[in-house]
């Protein structure tokens, strides 16, 4: 899908951005968070599926963030990852969905490119199941970023099924 809103200070904007983004579902449990964070990281092209833009006032990374601003990203997640942690081995992509440029990211290469871009990921896990180890793949995630307080790391479980629900506690991470 790509960007579909670069960094902005404008509230409405980021939430009418992020109302018109499709449920796809991937048809596979797992989803490609990984290589979406490398992506959103380095800016860098994965044919067919992602053509990057310039960013029209600078900055850098798929977003375009401001030079030298704090960079954090909230990963909603309710699955395990393809190519996740803790070598990136973890339910690799199938041949059928390998974009035509080549491989896509493991998970050591995208926390690479997180780490150097200074992007902490703080993940809100919505898998709801006991099993599988996506609970362990997203603390992976957020300790492996440097995202965290001095209470934990910043994995934050949140029940969906909930209705709305308040995320102000990201802001003591921030």
């Amino acid at each position: 899908i790509g960007v579909v809103q670069p960094v902005t200070t404008s509230l409405a904007g980021a939430i009418g951005s992020v109302a018109t983004i499709p449920d796809l579902s991937g048809a596979d449990m797992q989803d490609g968070a990984v290589e979406g964070l490398r992506l959103l990281a380095t800016g860098e092209a994965l044919p067919p599926y992602w053509t990057p833009s310039p960013c029209a006032a600078g900055g850098d990374g798929a977003v375009c963030f401001r030079p030298g601003s704090l960079r954090f990203v909230l990963l909603f997640s309710d699955s395990e990852l393809h190519n996740g942690p803790p070598d990136g081995s973890y339910e690799p992509w199938g041949p059928e969905v390998v974009p035509t440029a080549g491989t896509v990211a493991t998970y050591p290469q995208a926390v690479e490119a997180l780490v150097e871009a200074g992007i902490r990921v703080i993940v809100i896990d919505t898998w709801t199941d006991t099993w599988g180890q996506a609970h362990e793949q997203f603390e992976a995630l957020a300790v492996d970023t440097g995202a965290g307080t001095a209470a934990g790391t910043a994995r934050y479980e949140l029940d969906m099924s909930a209705g709305p629900q308040d995320l102000a506690f990201v802001l003591d991470v921030i």
